[in-house]
């Protein structure tokens, strides 16, 4: 998505026979500019886009603001789930606005020692234990989403101990 603003230069006096004007940004990694005035934002900051006549060199500045569009809330597939020993499962995030300027998250679990977490949600169940799997934008907005899980073992078979008995009374 490109961010852009036009500014237009008006010479003085508006009959002057050389009418060219250059442009710059003192901060091109925050807006550049054409040599038309058309001006677009590359990330969230302040830059200075100076207007320069070619004709005795008289400036005019334009301050502009970029500014960035935070995450506002993260939701996820589920808010808890029992899973099993060495199985995976795949977490599911979905952002507001859809059009966050740094849409990237961040993830993590409280006990890796039970559940761990890849960069794209996927969680794998290591241990016996529960953990809690956050993810957070990476925007600065501090907006945060969990989910409980919880690693089982599941009982794959009984046996019994002696196999036969006899009581007498």
């Amino acid at each position: 998505m490109e961010i852009t603003g036009l500014i237009i230069a008006t010479i003085l006096p508006a009959d002057a026979t050389n009418q060219r004007v250059s442009w710059s940004s003192d901060n091109p990694s925050v807006a550049t500019v054409d040599q038309n005035g058309l001006v677009s934002g590359v990330s969230a900051g302040i830059a200075t886009i100076t207007c320069t006549t070619e004709d005795g060199g008289f400036t005019a500045i334009c301050e502009v603001a970029v500014n960035a569009t935070l995450i506002t809330l993260i939701t996820l597939n589920i808010s808890e789930r029992s899973i099993e020993r060495g199985s995976s499962f795949q977490l599911v995030s979905t952002i507001i606005p859809d059009n966050a300027s740094i849409p990237e998250l961040e993830w993590s679990s409280s006990n890796t020692s039970a559940v761990t977490v890849n960069q794209s949600g996927l969680i794998t169940a290591v241990g016996v234990g529960t953990a809690t799997i956050t993810v957070s934008a990476t925007d600065g907005s501090a907006t945060t989403s969990t989910a409980s899980i919880t690693v089982i073992v599941s009982v794959t078979g009984v046996t019994v101990s002696p196999t036969s008995m006899t009581l007498t009374f």
